[in-house]
């Protein structure tokens, strides 16, 4: 999450812009990063319940392939990258992914 402050260093992010969406609907720095903190916050801790409340014991290699899952749909929603018109939107998905495997 850090790393985003300096990718995202504008005070107005394009949240969706064309060929996702006809004109660009932008929203301040500071609500992305409240949604951006609050989806991972909810993935830490939906992660952590539900690894206390499974019985059966689940292979490392699948909170891995869930991390990795997240980071690179955080990474392909970067600007400049083929998920940037709707990158804002993906960014807090693949935050929530990427904790839902720590």
């Amino acid at each position: 999450p850090g790393l985003l402050l300096f990718v995202y260093d504008k005070p107005l992010l394009a949240l969706l812009h064309p060929p996702a969406w006809p004109q660009t609907v932008r929203v301040p720095k500071d609500l992305f990063f409240v949604l951006y903190n609050l989806c991972t916050a909810i993935g830490s801790v939906t992660g952590r319940c539900a690894a206390y409340r499974m019985q059966r014991l689940v292979h490392p290699a699948w909170f891995v392939g869930l991390m990795a899952l997240g980071a690179s749909l955080i990474i392909c929603s970067s600007p400049g990258h083929f998920l940037s018109p709707l990158g804002l939107i993906f960014a807090p998905l693949g935050g929530f992914i990427v904790l839902l495997g720590d």
